[in-house]
């Protein structure tokens, strides 16, 4: 606004051209090592949460688009899910967009171990009334982002490893394929 004003003759110069602007240095993110997530996801083997927290490190999804994840997106016998919306609660209400970006639509193969904990969560949402959503609570509404994180961040301190979000394990999922040598098209892909 300030140029504009100065190219219309409204004012002499810029004042913000004498202004030094700040240098923006992001924190490094905290990203675990291999021991610490097997600490993490054996330690809570036992907790509710357990294969959503399972889910988003073998699989890199958004915590969104685990959230907003169905049944019928999850084919146990092919070993795969298919992500194509996200979810999270705006104003209180719960709400289902498609992915962040085009390139978020995608077929995602499962792990063994992702696999086994999907069949467990199964066996829980039909012991708890079943739903379409795979995560979901008790009563098989949607899971609050801030109750997962609450939850994540408890268990971390109890296990005596660094605090790290949901979303810190996408990051931790994409650092664990490029040390396998994954190249990173491919990480990116997934």
């Amino acid at each position: 606004a300030l140029a504009l004003a100065v190219r219309w003759g409204w004012i002499g110069n810029n004042p913000c051209d004498r202004v030094d602007t700040p240098r923006y240095r992001p924190e490094r993110k905290q990203v675990w090592t291999p021991a610490e997530l097997r600490r993490f996801l054996d330690g809570t083997t036992g907790h509710r949460l357990h294969p959503l927290w399972l889910f988003l490190a073998t699989t890199g999804c958004r915590l969104g688009e685990a959230l907003a994840l169905e049944w019928g997106g999850v084919d146990l016998a092919a070993g795969v899910v298919t992500i194509n919306k996200a979810g999270q609660h705006i104003g209180g209400q719960w709400t289902v967009t498609e992915p962040k970006t085009r390139s978020g639509i995608r077929t995602i193969t499962l792990p063994r171990e992702a696999i086994a904990a999907l069949r467990r969560q199964a066996e829980y949402r039909l012991a708890h009334g079943g739903g379409v959503l795979v995560f979901a609570n008790q009563s098989g509404a949607p899971l609050n982002r801030t109750t997962v994180a609450h939850a994540m961040r408890v268990m971390c301190k109890r296990l005596a490893v660094p605090a790290l979000s949901p979303h810190g394990l996408r990051h931790l999922h994409a650092s664990i394929l490029l040390a396998e040598g994954l190249p990173l098209p491919e990480v990116s892909r997934r």
